[in-house]
């Protein structure tokens, strides 16, 4: 997924990250009827979470369409998976 981000900036430039970021995760859930449970952190979403490294980024979107380093933490249905 993260190459998949990467390479979609490189052909469209001038989209930011935070709409990359969307149209990866929130766009997605949407199309499946899922808005609100899944692509995004919100009171009653699934807790489906990623860390990724931002070393000397600021912008957490850019971190994640970015990311070059592997996922750091992981949580699936509020479960810890990976530390």
């Amino acid at each position: 997924m993260f190459a998949e981000m990467h390479a979609f900036s490189l052909v469209y430039p001038r989209l930011p990250p935070d709409q990359i970021l969307a149209m990866a995760t929130r766009n997605p859930a949407r199309a499946v009827g899922l808005a609100g449970r899944l692509g995004e952190i919100s009171p009653g979403a699934h807790a489906d979470l990623i860390a990724v490294p931002c070393d000397n980024i600021a912008d957490p979107y850019e971190a994640v369409v970015f990311a070059e380093q592997p996922v750091r933490w992981a949580m699936v249905a509020g479960k810890i998976v990976r530390s």
